[in-house]
């Protein structure tokens, strides 16, 4: 009888020793699928099709053409549509209130062939939000 219990006891800690295993066994299977979508993205880069690649631009307003819907600062001439944040001090502003001259910063990214899509345009320096306040001085 004390044999009997004891194999059974035995044979429970068996069986709750093998659940986790089972378990971590689906997670690695799950890693194994993270792996094949990594090397599908890596193959589609590989063959030319990559993401646009966005990347910071600044410096100050060389042209504006407000028919075309084009700015150019240094020698890359940068196209706006319909999604492009423009700002100016801080508000929202449209490409009409640039001028040349002035200093200009954003985010652009490759459009089709050698064009350069502004997805933001800041005109203008930064507004500068680190600014002290101002304490109020108690009358005498």
């Amino acid at each position: 009888m004390f044999i009997q219990k004891l194999f059974r006891l035995a044979t429970l800690a068996l069986v709750v020793s093998f659940v986790p295993c089972a378990t971590l066994q689906a997670q690695s299977t799950n890693t194994a699928a993270t792996h094949k979508r990594a090397s599908a993205t890596n193959q589609a880069n590989v063959s030319g099709e990559d993401k646009p690649s966005r990347y910071p631009y600044h410096g100050k307003l060389k042209a504006v053409d407000k028919a075309a819907k084009t700015f150019q600062v240094g020698n890359t001439v940068y196209h706006v549509s319909a999604e492009t944040k423009i700002s100016k001090g801080g508000k929202q502003a449209t490409l009409a209130d640039a001028t040349p001259g002035e200093q200009v910063s954003g985010l652009a990214q490759k459009g089709e062939g050698d064009k350069r899509l502004a997805l933001s345009l800041t005109i203008g320096p930064k507004p500068d939000t680190t600014a002290p306040k101002k304490k109020k001085m108690a009358e005498q």
